[in-house]
């Protein structure tokens, strides 16, 4: 079953809306691991409404992220170039990036080494672990390269599926990550956060392919759409007793208050559908705020739990009790420090920014932007 044989879109179309929400999507991520510096007794309403809007953006992150490999690598795709340029552009800048929380988790100690078998490892072997599996680390979000990368290393099958247009997948593997529930990050689970997310990027992929077809159900469905989100928003906040991601420790995992269906992952498609609508109806309008971000979003990702550590340690470790104003400052420090370290890579290094901190010279929306 195939969606139809639509003439996929030139690789000279701007898609500024694509970009966008690639900024969109570290904006909601950031803003995820800001509200758990704080606490939330006083305010347990605020803290679930937090949760359900900002937990498991990663899941737009991923559609994002199959969206431009289907569309920058349909008719350049060469396999020994396209892993090189992950090599340059993805690994490289995650090495310089984790390297500070391994070298922190090796001086001053790190549950993962209390626990059978890390805690018989070498130093070596400890340092290789941590950079399999850096969800262990003090930058736990760097989790998400060593997952995505799995679809790098099976990017010629992704790219038969795709010519072969077999999105009829899409019928197995969305069930299965609504079913399976998302596994927890820190642990032996990069295989299966890969089929959990798998879904998603293969959802990127397909509205890539059938880009016309997507404009125009987006275009008359984004009234519903919104709805449907609505509803399963509101539903989820006032209905359930949990909030926030379904981490859970093993897949197909039902116990508790977490329930048989993972409603966070319907309700964050439903969001990035109702982004990438938004963002393509104002696909004209000059947004240099959000282009930049967009196109600093890799940087922000790498980095941005350094500088909430950072404040955490100034504090004392304390948790405050949440505050809009202290929020609000934490959120624009964690986005902002990243952004200053872009603006130093590219004036220091230009040509090599891209690979040192994983943001390229250029990061306008009229540009192309591989991922």
């Amino acid at each position: 079953m195939a969606l139809g044989s639509e003439q996929n879109h030139t690789k000279s179309v701007r898609l500024p809306e694509i970009h966008r929400l690639r900024g969109v999507a570290i904006l909601m991520i950031v803003a995820a691991h800001c509200y758990q510096f704080f606490g939330w007794s006083l305010h347990p309403t605020v803290e679930a409404v937090f949760k359900d809007a900002f937990d498991n953006s990663s899941l737009i992150f991923m559609f994002v992220a199959g969206f431009l490999f289907q569309h920058t690598e349909e008719k350049r795709f060469a396999y020994k170039g396209y892993l090189l340029r992950k090599f340059i552009n993805v690994f490289i800048p995650f090495v310089i990036a984790i390297t500070p929380a391994i070298l922190f988790a090796l001086l001053r100690g790190s549950p993962a080494f209390a626990e059978a078998p890390v805690r018989d490892f070498s130093f070596a072997e400890k340092i290789i672990y941590l950079a399999i599996y850096p969800g262990e680390t003090m930058n736990f979000a760097l989790w998400f390269v060593p997952v995505i990368a799995v679809y790098y290393l099976a990017a010629p099958l992704l790219r038969a599926l795709d010519q072969r247009q077999s999105y009829w997948m899409l019928a197995v593997l969305l069930p299965l990550s609504v079913l399976m529930h998302r596994p927890t990050y820190s642990k032996l689970h990069n295989l299966t956060l890969a089929v959990y997310f798998l879904s998603s990027y293969l959802l990127g992929m397909c509205s890539s392919r059938n880009w016309k077809r997507t404009v125009s159900w987006l275009t008359h469905g984004l009234v519903p759409l919104t709805v449907a989100f609505a509803i399963v928003f509101m539903g989820h906040l006032l209905l359930s007793d949990h909030h926030g991601k379904s981490t859970t420790r093993d897949p197909f995992e039902t116990q508790g208050t977490e329930g048989w269906i993972d409603w966070m992952y319907v309700q964050k498609m439903l969001m990035a559908m109702v982004f990438l609508g938004v963002l393509h109806f104002f696909r004209d309008r000059s947004a240099k705020v959000l282009d930049y971000l967009a196109g600093a979003s890799f940087t922000i990702f790498f980095y941005h739990l350094y500088f909430i550590y950072l404040v955490s340690w100034l504090t004392r470790f304390s948790v405050p009790e949440f505050r809009p104003d202290y929020f609000l400052l934490l959120f624009v420090f964690a986005v902002g420090g990243p952004c200053v370290i872009v603006l130093v890579a590219r004036k220091l290094f230009p040509s090599w920014s891209r690979a040192l901190v994983g943001a390229s010279v250029e990061s306008t929306a009229s540009k192309k932007q591989p991922v």
